[in-house]
């Protein structure tokens, strides 16, 4: 049986929704249902954001393997509303180019939580750019309407 725990985020006001376990589980395997014995399994957080455009809040799944270590990380900083760390974690990615879409699509996550409109434009944008399979467009047109009402 899963339990929804729900975690404010107290400088943004966005939500983080995580999935956990029993009570007792480990941090390692409470969210998304990681493993330490089946490492395929993916490692979760569902983030609520403001979407001003539509009047509502949103919610984003941002998705990791325990295969991609920074992606994976950045996600476990993500579950315990420490998107500072996972920005860290993401940008150290960045800077070693070994980041595909869904870790510029993860920093974007966090970049938006953390009010940083412009760079999270440019990483919706850049993971659009390395998956065009996938559809980032809404996140793109949230921090673009974003931006629009609070320009600096």
């Amino acid at each position: 049986m899963q339990i929804i725990q729900k975690i404010a985020c107290s400088l943004t006001g966005a939500m983080v929704i995580a999935a956990a376990g029993a009570s007792g589980c480990s941090a390692f395997d409470r969210i998304g249902g990681g493993s330490r014995t089946n490492p395929r399994l993916n490692n979760f957080v569902d983030v609520i954001i403001d979407n001003p455009a539509a009047g509502e809040e949103v919610s984003v799944r941002v998705t990791s393997s325990n295969g991609n270590k920074p992606l994976f990380e950045a996600v476990k900083h993500m579950q315990n509303d420490d998107f500072a760390d996972a920005i860290t974690q993401l940008e150290a990615g960045v800077e070693d180019k070994q980041i595909d879409a869904r870790e510029h699509f993860a920093l974007a996550v966090c970049y938006e939580v953390m009010g940083r409109y412009a760079d999270a434009l440019k990483q919706y944008k850049k993971a659009n750019t390395l998956d065009s399979q996938t559809d980032y467009t809404s996140g793109r047109k949230r921090v673009e309407a974003k931006l629009d009402a609070n320009p600096s």
